[in-house]
Parts: structure tokens; C-alpha cells; sequence
């Protein structure tokens, strides 16, 4: 009997010490994730002016306070989540005032600073950003032209801009000895920086892009080695995913395992006709443009036009489908020579009323056509 309890009291004994040990591994744990959250590099820069609270018990995170902008709130959930021992992590954070509305000048803006503020090779810090009705104007200085265009085409991907206007100057000065140049003073941080930090720019900079499937990819980092998983609709995606990810502060390298979804396209994709096509061009595009009644001849001039070049259309690739017969290599050749020739025909009977068209424009209504003819987007992006 006294063995039996003697057996009991050491089992108890063991238990409980397994017990402390536990509590206070989880405890050291726990405090870990609070000190390495406030001296990240994403805590110490970017959110330094924020009132942030950060509390873990048992590796689930609570984040309380207030920060000054909506983006700093993704921000920090994403850093703290990027943390070893991190289990999840409760976003309680509050925006000071009120947030902006989605697709607001203010929302545009936000989101155009805070993504060039993540990549190291433009100088988001010293980069103004305005925003009206969507049109983005960028002024500051660039260290040169490369930098100038690299800030503009950042911009411009941002989800809700319209177009970009930058005004920024180019430094013509020659460098002082030993003065380095933005994107050498990233690098040299970038020796330095948390891996969480990296991960939480990645995602946000992914979020901000309307090119790339934020909620497709999963970020994981170690040493500034990115690596990338998920899915990308095309291998332009892709590619386009390891260029932006290999320009965030910190990153040493990216490695892309994201595969190629292969969407096929849809039946009633594939069947919209040229003249479906063609009127939803000239709705999306009058109601970016904004046609005042002064140029409202001048339009429709130009859009009866691009509906008879419509018609036309439809009706070639209508007598190529009711021809049953395979075409031989030839047939073929000859075929597309003609969707060739159309399409020339077309555009030089389009030229005359656009042109006439494009002189009634206002600069601004000017800078809306010359992207969307540049780049085939009617204002926000409906890609996704």
C-alpha cells in the first residue's frame, strides 16, 4: 500500500513539473513573440508613430490600439503572423478618424504610398502622392529616369488608379563621394532585416497590385529567401510576381514555386461576338471619359464606326465557323491574311473620326486615353 501511494505522489510530482515547465516554455514563447513584433523592422519604421498593443498568450496574438491609416492595420497583422510560434493572430486594431471609403481618392492614395514605400529600388519616402478621381500625380525626385519610370509603373498597378501622372525631377547632379543611392541604402538594411518584416511587406505589396492573385499566394520566408507558393492564371502572372517580390525591401532572393492554374476559357467567353466586345468598350470607356455635350457628335461619329468595323467582323468569323471543312496549312494561311487585311481596313477607317475625336479632348480626359490605349484597361481593373 505504501509503495502504491509512494508510486502515486511521484506521478503527481512528475505531472506537475511537467506541467510548469510547459506554462513556463509557453510563457518564454509568448514573450518572444511580443519582444521580436515591437523590435521588427515593419514596428520600428513604418508603424513607429502608430499606438500598437501587442499581447500573446499560447502563440495566439492579440493586436489592440490605433493606427493612423487603414494599410498599417494589414500591415501589421501580416508582420505579426510571419513570427515564429505565431498560431493566429486577432486584428483589433482601430484607424484614427475615419477610414476611407474603398476606391476613394483618399483609399487610391494610401495604397499608391504605402506600395512604393515597400520597394526598395524607388524612393517612396521622399515621393508626393495627389489623387483626383482617380488620376494619380507624383511629384518629388527621382535619382533617374529609370527610377522616375519604375515609380510610375508601380503606380499605375495600384488597384483603383485610373492613370499616372509624374511630375517628378530628375537629379542631372552629379553624386557626392560616398553618397549612395536609394536603393543601395535598402541593401544595406536588407542585410539586417527580419524575415517577418519581409513577409509582411510581400503580402501587402501583393494585396496592392491588381496584376497579381494576392489571395492566391502564400509568402514564406527565412534568411530574405522568399519563397512563393500558390496559384498564378498565367506565366506572365507568375513572372510578374518574382519581379515585384525580388524589389521589396529586404529580400536577398525569391524562390517561385506558385503553379500555372491553366483556366481554360469559358464557353460563353468564347462566344462573345466582336459586337458584345465593342459595346462594352464604349460603355467602359464614356463613362471614364466623361463626354461633355460639346464632344458628344464627335463620339458618336467615332463609335458608329467601331460598331460597323464590329459587325464586320463577326460576320468573317461567322462564314469561317459554318465552314465545316478542315483548312489544309494553306487555307489557313490564307484565312488569317484575310482577318489580316480586315482588321488595316478597319483601323484606317477608324483613324479619321478618332483623331477628330481625340482634339475635343481635355488634357486630362487625353492622359485616361493615351493609358488606355497603352496598357487595354478602362480605369479599375476587372480582373478579379
Amino acid at each position: 500500500m505504501k509503495k502504491t501511494m509512494y508510486r502515486l505522489a511521484l506521478i503527481v510530482i512528475a505531472a506537475s513539473l511537467f506541467l510548469i515547465n510547459d506554462r513556463l516554455f509557453a510563457s518564454e514563447t509568448d514573450d518572444r513573440i511580443e519582444s521580436s513584433a515591437k523590435q521588427s523592422y515593419v514596428f520600428k519604421t513604418y508603424l513607429k508613430d502608430d499606438d500598437i498593443k501587442i499581447q500573446s498568450k499560447d502563440g495566439a496574438v492579440t493586436l489592440t490600439g490605433i493606427v493612423l491609416e487603414e494599410s498599417r492595420k494589414g500591415l501589421a497583422r501580416e508582420t505579426v503572423a510571419g513570427l515564429p510560434g505565431v498560431k493566429s493572430v486577432d486584428n483589433r486594431l482601430e484607424v484614427k478618424g475615419a477610414s476611407p471609403t474603398p476606391n476613394s481618392d483618399a483609399w487610391v492614395g494610401e495604397k499608391v504610398k504605402a506600395t512604393l514605400l515597400y520597394h526598395r529600388n524607388v524612393n517612396g519616402i521622399n515621393t508626393k502622392v495627389q489623387v483626383n478621381n482617380g488620376i494619380v500625380t507624383l511629384r518629388g525626385e527621382a535619382s533617374s529616369k529609370a527610377q522616375k519610370q519604375l515609380t510610375t509603373e508601380y503606380a499605375r498597378d495600384v488597384d483603383g488608379v485610373k492613370t499616372v501622372k509624374n511630375e517628378m525631377t530628375v537629379l542631372t547632379a552629379a553624386m557626392k563621394p560616398g553618397q549612395t543611392t536609394m536603393g543601395e541604402k535598402m541593401n544595406d538594411v536588407s542585410e539586417s532585416m527580419d524575415d517577418a518584416s519581409i513577409t509582411g511587406q510581400v503580402k501587402m505589396s501583393l494585396l496592392f497590385h491588381r496584376s497579381t492573385s494576392a489571395q492566391n499566394t502564400k509568402a514564406e520566408t527565412t534568411a530574405g529567401v522568399v519563397t512563393l507558393y500558390g496559384k498564378a492564371d498565367n506565366a506572365a502572372e507568375k513572372a510578374l510576381v518574382t519581379k515585384l517580390v525580388n524589389d521589396i525591401n529586404g529580400v536577398k532572393r525569391v524562390n517561385n514555386r506558385m503553379t500555372i492554374a491553366g483556366k481554360k476559357k469559358s464557353t460563353e467567353f468564347v462566344r462573345t461576338s466582336a459586337v458584345d466586345y465593342t459595346e462594352n468598350q464604349i460603355k467602359e470607356l464614356q463613362g471614364t471619359l466623361k463626354i461633355t455635350g460639346a464632344q458628344k457628335e464627335l463620339w458618336n461619329n467615332l463609335t458608329q464606326v467601331m460598331r460597323e468595323n464590329a459587325k464586320e467582323m463577326d460576320a468573317l468569323n461567322r462564314d469561317r465557323a459554318e465552314n465545316t471543312k478542315p483548312m489544309n496549312a494553306v487555307e489557313h494561311m490564307k484565312f488569317h491574311s484575310q482577318i489580316t487585311e480586315a482588321h488595316l481596313d478597319q483601323m484606317m477607317k477608324l483613324i479619321p473620326p478618332f483623331e477628330a475625336f481625340y482634339a475635343s479632348l481635355t488634357d486630362e480626359q487625353k492622359n485616361i486615353t493615351d493609358t488606355t490605349f497603352r496598357t487595354g484597361k478602362y480605369g479599375k481593373s476587372g480582373r478579379k
